[in-house]
């Protein structure tokens, strides 16, 4: 009875605090206690614990504790519900190699080894058992790598039946604060992700079950991952978990966001350990399901914002610590009217300046149509539309690859008119788009409407400039839609109203509101040249052609520096095929000499082969004559 009055219990807990603060060296304090034996309950309020710093590490407003001690003589324990309100928790590390602030806690309640050696009969292990447990409004600050980061929850309830312990987590909140502007703050279009500004919402329900010291069964059955600033938005999660030490193996897998649902039977991983030398690896069974890629668009790339052509995604995915590997990949519309089969890898993730993203397309297929309906899903500006829909079905065959700042296409794409062999990147330094071109009787008329121009063949390299302040100011002064660059190309073969060319050399020079050309092909006996001009790629029907004519090949006269450097290309000339023609003579005698000798050495070989020959058959005569003598 004296143990349930206040008066005792404060007494009590003032010596406890004590005790308390000196085992641990540092400040414990606790407001007030109650403890009900009948009733097998204790309740504390305002407890406070300070790390050996001085530093408020723990702040709990309530912490009660209801018992079942009806076993306690066979040292069984069991706990009925544990709840808690209002905890505030600060877990610093302040290097990495430097003790954390809570290290003294563990250390105090860490198994020590029993010194008392004469004793030995073991006592039977406590058992303890926890049916519940309830926590309210908990915040947890810890810092990582010079960091610091927040985890919260509203309610946290974990409740064991059969063996099987059921988790809810309401408003579960995991904030990260760098102490830094975004990474891409001001940058339109780069996304919003960046693990240095976190502020996730999360709702979680599941269940666990312990197999062993060190295996675990889990299931997650529903949950879902909100952060509007950054734009994660995660509807629902949920899988089956099956892990140990060692590896782990997802299962029944689903992923759900607004528009795309992604799912696969299983999953593997090889958890890392810096103990055993491990480092991280997985790898996944077949990822299928329907995507959007809007869903993504504010996490990782704004311009994919209107981009709601839905998709069939199916794929198989593995990786390490720092790569991820795609293999038959499969993404195809809804009407089939876009097809891709590809395979990609990520190397270097970690690193922005060295990661490496590569694609190789091995067969794309777009519908007549299907391309331009892919351009109008970015707000960007629409050139060449036109063109691009005279081409027709369109196949290609290629690769793609991403560096840091730059980025390159290759392949080969075939259309209506003929195919284009094709290598050109974008570098993110210069604002440049730059590459190669070639073909073979491509019919360049068809595809930009010029009736009286046939089927082409030749190469060309072109340059367009993408710098937004370069080609604003160039538009401000002169106005136009058309690409702002250059093209240099040379045409084999090709025919214009009827004649037939070849050997030609076109120059193209864009400035944004007029293209201008020279044409130039030089024949046996007569130079064509033409000059030609346009200012839209839209009615390429009204290029201009210029002062076309032929003229007779004109004898330029040299000057004498030219002539003397000729007169050097002469005589160098003469040189090597003088030397060339000694050191063939060389090379003939050298070969005579060679044959000279082998015939020597055959000859040599067959006198010695006759002489062996001769001295046998002489000696099988001997015998012979041997063997007669000694019949007789």
């Amino acid at each position: 009875m004296l143990l349930n009055t206040p008066r005792f219990q404060q007494r009590l807990l003032v010596e406890a605090t004590k005790l308390l603060s000196d085992h641990f060296s540092t400040k414990v304090t606790v407001d007030s206690v109650s403890v009900n034996l009948f009733t097998q309950r204790l309740s504390l309020h305002g407890i406070s614990v300070d790390d050996q710093q001085g530093r408020q590490m723990l702040n709990l407003e309530r912490l009660a504790v209801s018992l079942n001690l009806n076993g306690l003589r066979q040292r069984d324990i069991i706990v009925d519900e544990v709840e808690t309100e209002h905890l505030r928790a600060t877990l610093l590390k302040e290097k990495t190699d430097s003790v954390p602030n809570f290290q003294f806690l563990i250390d105090a309640f860490r198994k020590k080894p029993r010194q008392d050696s004469l004793k030995t009969t073991k006592a039977k292990k406590l058992h303890l058992a926890l049916e519940e447990l309830q926590q309210r409004d908990v915040s947890i600050f810890y810092n990582k790598d010079g960091k610091l980061y927040e985890v919260s929850f509203k309610e946290l309830v974990v409740d064991e039946s059969w063996g099987e312990r059921k988790v809810n987590v309401d408003s579960l909140r995991w904030h990260t604060d760098y102490h830094r502007p975004r990474k891409n703050a001001g940058k339109k279009h780069r996304g919003f992700f960046d693990p240095g500004h976190f502020d996730i919402i999360a709702n979680l329900k599941g269940s666990f079950r312990l197999i062993g010291k060190d295996s675990l069964q889990a299931t997650l059955k529903e949950s879902n991952f909100r952060d509007p600033k950054t734009g994660i938005d995660l509807r629902d999660v949920h899988f089956k978990l099956e892990a140990n030490r060692k590896t782990a193996r997802l299962t029944d897998v689903t992923v759900r966001q607004t528009n795309t649902t992604l799912m696969t039977r299983r999953a593997d991983i090889l958890l890392p350990s810096k103990k055993e030398g491990r480092t991280l690896a997985f790898n996944t069974d077949t990822i299928h399901g329907k995507a959007m890629l809007c869903d993504i668009a504010r996490v990782f790339a704004p311009a994919l914002k209107n981009f709601r052509i839905p998709l069939r995604v199916t794929t198989l995915m593995s990786g390490k610590n720092h790569s991820i590997t795609f293999r038959h990949a499969r993404v195809r519309s809804a009407d089939n009217h876009l097809q891709i089969s590809a395979t990609g890898h990520l190397d270097h993730l970690k690193g922005k300046h060295k990661a490496v993203i590569t694609f190789d397309i091995h067969r794309m297929y777009a519908r007549s149509g299907m391309a331009e309906k892919v351009i109008n899903q970015f707000a960007v500006k629409k050139l060449m539309m036109n063109q691009l829909h005279r081409l027709g079905d369109l196949h290609y065959k290629g690769s793609f690859r991403i560096v840091y700042r730059h980025l390159g296409f290759r392949g080969r794409l075939t259309s209506v008119p003929g195919f284009l062999d094709f290598n050109f990147g974008l570098d993110g330094n210069t604002k440049y788009v730059s590459g190669h071109v070639s073909s073979t009787d491509f019919k360049l008329g068809d595809a930009f409407d010029v009736k009286d121009l046939g089927p082409v063949t030749g190469h060309a390299d072109f340059r367009v400039d993408i710098s937004k302040p370069r080609t604003k100011k160039m538009r401000q002064e002169k106005g136009g839609k058309l690409p702002i660059g250059t093209v240099d190309a040379f045409v084999d073969d090709c025919s214009y109203k009827g004649i037939h060319l070849h050997n030609l050399t076109a120059n193209i020079k864009s400035d944004g509101a007029e293209a201008l050309g020279n044409v130039e092909g030089r024949g046996h006996i007569f130079d064509y040249f033409s000059q030609f001009s346009y200012v839209s790629t839209k009615e390429m029907q009204k290029l201009k052609v210029i002062k076309p004519g032929f003229r007779l090949h004109r004898k330029e006269k040299k000057t004498e520096e030219e002539k003397l450097k000729e007169k050097e290309e002469k005589m160098k000339a003469k040189m090597e095929r003088k030397e060339q023609k000694e050191t063939e003579r060389e090379e003939k005698q050298k070969v005579k000499q060679e044959q000279k000798e082998l015939q020597k050495q055959q000859k040599e070989q067959k006198r010695l082969e006759k002489a062996e020959q001769k001295q046998l058959k002489k000696q099988q005569k001997e015998s012979n004559n041997k063997s007669a003598e000694e019949s007789q």
